[in-house]
């Protein structure tokens, strides 16, 4: 009876954090329909054109180096409830400032509202990630995260559709035509916020201090081989499934008389085939999710690892010699089909492999820290700063060398990393450590 009063007390916190996980990959997923309109605004500055449609990208993802420890203290601090809404009220800070700059073009100015929001999103993450992890048995940890990202990828298949749809088939995109984008994310905002007063978050209790260290002890989680290793599989893995998602977006949208030749798709079809890249990955979650209590977290990543580096090689060297029809929509949101080459499914495909590597990478490397498990969280939470670097230099690549698919090398360096971490790296090698 106990047990079962407590399973029901969990849903409604659970609920709540779902709903998070699904806001943090909406935010995330409007970078990529806002690059375009990068491109064309700021083309100005003379800097690659891929680079600055990164830009956003890499402010937002930058902003998981600044606000990853910190965001552990306001939790410890303020407690899960009240650190959600100052989370939810710097967002809207963020998003005010971006609607400022639509009619008042100024990309440091854009990029400082873009950082501000991913400071927001950053703290989510420390807030969502152990609460799903603590609020039930530690054996189905992986399988609850793995829902969670269901509906992370929901959020993340949505957003590039909406922001195709408003922008639309605009040849010349500013930042002025992605305004309802933003008016959209601030009554999202208000919305979630408005739910999270009614909602009770019970207090999670940790063992550790203010720094973040473990009490009383000459150790720490960085004496953890696997973990730190853990900590560059987190790296690799957030760079390369945002650069596949946006650079494919970037091929998708750019016009064929550019430098760096892409397909001339509208904007609205662009975002729907990329939104299946999330989508997917939805699904991806879901199976994971339920297949999360027969395969080990070891054996899935390694799985889907080999399944990543399969696709994205066979789309670099076989992928362009045919078409195939994908279906998507157009800007008066009728359901369409349009030819691509293959491998823009093969990419796109990427991602039901990518849809569990989160809740794996970051289980094996928690594993075995006792104590030390809040200390390692946060350090895993910090190295998400790899969506801040990868997507720019994957369109620094395809600047360099005129060729978007050439790009695609470096996602493949990253799943190979996430491999060896699988079969290697994930080992714990430092049980002689007291955890307890």
């Amino acid at each position: 009876m106990t047990q079962q009063k407590s399973n029901v007390s969990y849903m409604l916190p659970l609920s709540m954090m779902f709903l998070l996980f699904f806001v943090v990959a909406f935010v995330t997923g409007l970078n990529a329909p806002i690059g375009p309109a990068l491109k064309e605004q700021f083309k100005s500055l003379g800097l690659s054109e891929n680079l600055i449609a990164q830009a956003g990208t890499f402010a937002f993802f930058a902003s998981y180096g600044v606000m990853g420890i910190p965001s552990s203290w306001l939790v410890k601090k303020y407690g899960y409830k009240n650190t959600t809404f100052i989370s939810l009220s710097i967002a809207i800070l963020g998003s005010l400032i971006f609607l400022y700059v639509t009619s008042n073009p100024n990309f440091y100015l854009y990029i400082l509202s873009t950082f501000i929001v991913g400071c927001s999103i950053t703290i989510l993450q420390v807030v969502v990630n152990p609460y799903i992890s603590a609020m039930g048995p530690q054996e189905t940890a992986t399988s609850r995260l793995n829902f969670g990202g269901a509906l992370n990828s929901l959020g993340a298949t949505i957003a590039p559709i909406i922001g195709g749809v408003i922008i639309g088939n605009k040849v010349n995109v500013t930042l002025g035509d992605a305004k309802p984008i933003y008016i959209t994310l601030i009554g999202l905002l208000i919305f979630v916020a408005a739910i999270l007063y009614f909602v009770t978050l019970p207090q999670i209790h940790t063992t550790t201090n203010e720094s973040g260290t473990a009490e009383k002890s000459s150790n720490s989680a960085w004496n953890f081989r696997h973990l730190l290793l853990g900590t560059l599989a987190i790296f690799f893995y957030v760079g390369v499934e945002v650069s596949v998602a946006n650079t494919t977006y970037s091929y998708l949208t750019s016009g064929t008389d550019k430098a760096t030749a892409g397909l001339g798709i509208a904007a609205a079809t662009a975002g729907a085939i990329v939104g299946t890249y999330w989508f997917i990955m939805l699904l991806g979650r879901l199976l994971g999710g339920a297949l999360g209590k027969k395969i080990s977290g070891k054996k899935m990543l390694t799985y889907v690892s080999l399944g990543a580096i399969a696709l994205l090689t066979t789309g670099i060297l076989f992928g362009s010699n045919s078409t195939v029809s994908m279906p998507a929509i157009n800007s008066s949101l009728s359901v369409i089909t349009v030819e691509v080459p293959l491998q823009i499914m093969l990419f796109v495909a990427v991602g039901i492999c990518a849809s569990v590597m989160w809740p794996c990478i970051f289980n094996l490397a928690i594993a075995g820290l006792g104590k030390f498990t809040n200390q390692g969280s946060g350090m895993l939470v910090f190295m998400v700063i790899g969506g801040a670097i990868i997507p720019p230099l994957q369109g620094y690549i395809a600047d360099t060398t005129g060729n978007f698919i050439s790009s695609y090398w470096l996602p493949i360096i990253g799943y190979i990393y996430i491999l060896f971490y699988a079969l290697a790296g994930s080992k714990n090698v430092n049980t002689n450590i007291k955890v307890d």
